[in-house]
């Protein structure tokens, strides 16, 4: 069965940790353990943050409550765009990729699993509301992938039949997950060329070994 649509996962697929670290370090004196530290704190033990990943749970308000018991003397507001600015750079590579097969008539979407806001902040100033035809953030359907009832809900709102997706993700338990629901699913690595594993499903416009630009 030919594919008609391909789900791209978003982080560790289509973009990456930018200077996050970094900048907090080197402006705030947070080192890269206490700031994955502190990110555990808030999506796993925060009460208001509960449900945070399928659209309920406040980010904002748990950040206010959180942060002075860590000893952050900046604001919330602060603290939570330096996150969401500099803790995810879009690979352009990857993205040239989804725009050629968008050209040739395949059907690219997001499938990725986002707190309400970071949703909101990836598609109104990374712009993935124009880069793809949807964008299935677990925020908005309600479901967390792995779940399986993520993967039939995007093929609810597809209208298309599991044979007829492919699936790009950096975890092997949701690759598993779509698997299990009849999709084609790849594993995305670190080192792994997308470009490749795309044409490998004789995908129109690519071609294996050949490079991608933005504007090609």
């Amino acid at each position: 069965m030919t594919i008609s649509t391909v789900l791209f996962d978003a982080d560790g697929v289509l973009q990456f940790a930018g200077p996050l670290y970094e900048h907090f370090e080197q402006r705030y004196g947070w080192s890269a353990a206490r700031l994955h530290a502190f990110f555990d704190h808030v999506f796993h033990e925060r009460p208001e943050y509960d449900g945070g990943l399928t659209g309920d749970g406040d980010l904002l308000a748990a950040l206010r409550a959180a942060l002075p018991e860590w000893g952050w003397t900046g604001s919330a507001e602060a603290f939570l765009r330096d996150w969401l600015t500099l803790g995810a750079v879009p690979d352009p590579a990857a993205l040239a990729l989804v725009a050629t097969l968008r050209r040739h008539g395949v059907r690219c979407a997001l499938a990725s699993n986002q707190n309400a806001v970071r949703a909101r902040f990836m598609d109104e100033e990374l712009g993935y509301r124009e880069l793809f035809d949807e964008r299935f953030y677990s925020a908005a359907l309600g479901y967390a992938k792995p779940d399986p009832a993520y993967f039939r809900s995007v093929l609810a709102v597809l209208g298309a039949e599991p044979g007829e997706v492919l699936f790009v993700d950096d975890s092997e338990a949701n690759v598993d997950a779509a698997r299990g629901c009849g999709l084609h699913a790849e594993l995305h690595r670190l080192g792994d060329r997308l470009a490749d594993q795309l044409a490998a499903y004789g995908l129109p416009g690519l071609a294996e070994g050949a490079t991608y630009r933005v504007n090609s």
